[in-house]
């Protein structure tokens, strides 16, 4: 049973250290998506659209150009380049929403952990920061500890049992 939470810790040690990864990724996408709504935004307010002048243009035989609507072919382009534009601004805007919930839900998820690992020493932290966030091997955080490899086992043990007494 000790052993179970023992895995069990170290596993919600290594999610904490990947969701705040992904929180940053996230966060960092919304911001590269608003660059892309203001561009989009840009666009319209400015009304660069890009024609295609070649499509429905009036030939030398062609003397009345007709329309049920009374919008000429030009006129079209530029309602359906507007039209997708504020399509893509919805897209934009509901992809971002959809990242700030699943920040939320990371964040959430992530409150205990970040208390406990708190109320540590800080060397206590620091030996967490390279176990579980760099994925250093015991061998490697003894050498950069300058202890030996079963008091890193040791010490190993001691935190993950102070972290399941907080948490």
């Amino acid at each position: 049973m000790e052993a179970d939470k023992f895995g069990k810790t170290e596993g919600r040690l290594y999610r904490y250290f990947e969701n705040i990864k992904r929180i940053a990724s996230l966060n960092e996408q919304n911001v590269e998506l608003d660059k892309r709504y203001d561009h989009v935004d840009e666009i319209l307010r400015t009304s660069n659209f890009n024609f295609d002048i070649s499509i429905g243009s009036i030939g030398f035989e062609e003397r009345v150009q007709t329309s049920c609507t009374g919008e000429s072919v030009v006129e079209k382009q530029m309602f359906q380049q507007a039209e997708s534009l504020i399509k893509e601004q919805r897209i934009i805007r509901k992809t971002q929403f959809k990242n700030q919930v699943r920040v939320n839900e990371l964040e959430r998820n992530n409150i205990k952990m970040r208390v406990a690992i708190a109320m540590l020493e800080e060397e206590d932290k620091k030996f967490i920061f390279y176990k579980y966030n760099k994925k250093l091997s015991i061998e490697a955080i003894s050498e950069e500890f300058n202890l030996s490899i079963r008091t890193t086992y040791r010490l190993r043990k001691q935190i993950i049992e102070k972290i399941m007494k907080l948490l």
